[in-house]
C-alpha cells in the first residue's frame, strides 16, 4: 500500500475516534474469547469426526454445517422483554435475524452417505 493510502485511512479512523488494537499472529492466545470458542469447535470436531476419513466434499459439507451451528449459538436474549425469547446471535449481525439449526431424524444407526455426514454433525452438536 502507497503511504497517501495509509495516510487517508489514518485521518479517516481518527476523526470517525476509531482504534484498532491488532492482535500480534505469534500471540494468538490474545483472542481470548474466540481463541477459546476455535479450541473448542476443533476439539469436538476431532471427537465428531474420529478417524473416519472423508472426501473433500464431505468435509466441505460437514464444516458449512459446523460454521452454521457455531453461528447459531446464543449469546444474549435480544430485549429485555420476558415473552421474547429470541437470541442475539452471531448469525444475527450478518443476517439480521437468529435462525437456528433445524433438528435432522437420529441417524445413529444408519452409516451411508449423507446419514454419516448427518451423523458425524449431530455428534459435534451434542459436544458443543
Amino acid at each position: 500500500m502507497n503511504n497517501d493510502f495509509q495516510q487517508d485511512v489514518h485521518d479517516f479512523l481518527v476523526t470517525q475516534q476509531i482504534s484498532l488494537h491488532m492482535i500480534h499472529p505469534n500471540a494468538p492466545h490474545s483472542g481470548g474469547i474466540w481463541e477459546s470458542a476455535v479450541k473448542s469447535a476443533k476439539k469436538h470436531l476431532y471427537h465428531a469426526v474420529g478417524d473416519t476419513r472423508l472426501t473433500y466434499e464431505e468435509v466441505y459439507t460437514v464444516l458449512t454445517q459446523v460454521k452454521l451451528c457455531l453461528n447459531a449459538r446464543s449469546w444474549n436474549p435480544l430485549s429485555d422483554d420476558p415473552n421474547d425469547l429470541r437470541p442475539l446471535t452471531p448469525r444475527y449481525f450478518s443476517t439480521g435475524n437468529s435462525f437456528t439449526a433445524l433438528r435432522q431424524p437420529n441417524l445413529r444407526n444408519r452409516l451411508s452417505g449423507y446419514q454419516q455426514l448427518q451423523q458425524t454433525l449431530q455428534l459435534f452438536w451434542q459436544c458443543w
